[in-house]
């Protein structure tokens, strides 16, 4: 079974601050890789098929999906992560997400206080306009930003519905490594 939006988040944001090994300057293949490999170790977990580019395995629609196969096959999780600060290249990763049948979707996105309020506004509406919502689908949205002059990370998440209708699931701010 899928943790609930507020699992993932907490569990998320604890690795992230506690096991990760990440600095917020590490290379961004060094995130996405790691922040793959959580995933992956979580959803193997709740025991589904993992899908992601590593060795020998192409991903499959998105950065990274769990599948369930039996009893019948469906995306059960699917997630999508931009880390480079560009707007349209993260509304591009969540529109690969609304396009995409999943009844979880995970979007992680590096961003400044600025672009996650223009951010979490376009998602939105993307959803608002979407011509085929679908009333099972729920969306989890995590921003990361730094705050430098304190020396920490800012996690703010949140959950969207098919209609746009979202809530602040958390925000958290801790010190991390530059």
């Amino acid at each position: 079974m899928v943790p609930s939006p507020t699992e993932l988040a907490n569990d998320f944001r604890n690795w992230l601050l506690l096991n990760s090994g990440l600095a917020w300057n590490s290379p961004k293949g060094d995130w996405t890789r790691a922040i793959k490999q959580f995933f992956d170790n979580m959803g193997t977990t709740e025991g589904f098929r993992v899908v992601y580019t590593r060795q020998g395995v192409q991903e499959y629609l998105l950065d990274l999906t769990w599948i369930q196969e039996a009893p019948r096959r469906f995306i059960q999780l699917g997630l999508e992560s931009e880390l480079s600060e560009n707007r349209a290249r993260c509304i591009r990763a969540f529109n690969k997400l609304t396009d995409t049948k999943a009844f979880m979707k995970v979007g992680i996105f590096r961003t400044n206080p600025t672009l996650e309020n223009q951010l979490l506004q376009r998602f939105r509406q993307r959803l608002i306009d979407h011509l085929i919502p679908l009333h099972m689908e729920r969306y989890l949205v995590i921003f990361l930003s730094y705050v430098t002059a304190q020396n920490q990370i800012r996690i703010t998440c949140y959950v969207l519905e098919y209609t746009g209708e979202h809530s602040r699931l958390c925000e958290h701010q801790s010190p991390f490594p530059l």
